[in-house]
């Protein structure tokens, strides 16, 4: 089953300088690499595929290490109740 996500409504998204950190109560999380852009990228509409689609088309990237990051970083998400699964 292909999963789609919405985000927590208490996470934020900064930038401070060149870093991204999302900031949820008192826990903050830093961003690296495609973090920030996949976190832009979660809406309601969107599952994992096209995640990944967005992935491919904005970074030189083979689609085996963006799955394989893309799946390590939604399991990051919710770990740390970022995201839920719709």
């Amino acid at each position: 089953m292909i999963m789609k996500y919405s985000k927590n409504i208490f996470a934020n998204l900064k930038k401070f300088e060149e870093e991204y950190v999302l900031i949820n109560g008192d826990d903050v999380f830093f961003l690296e690499g495609i973090g920030a852009f996949i976190w832009n990228q979660i809406d309601e509409s969107k599952d994992e595929v096209d995640l990944l689609q967005s992935i491919l088309e904005e970074y030189e990237i083979s689609e085996k290490k963006a799955e394989k990051d893309l799946k390590k970083l939604l399991r990051d998400f919710k770990k740390n109740n970022l995201i839920n699964e719709i």
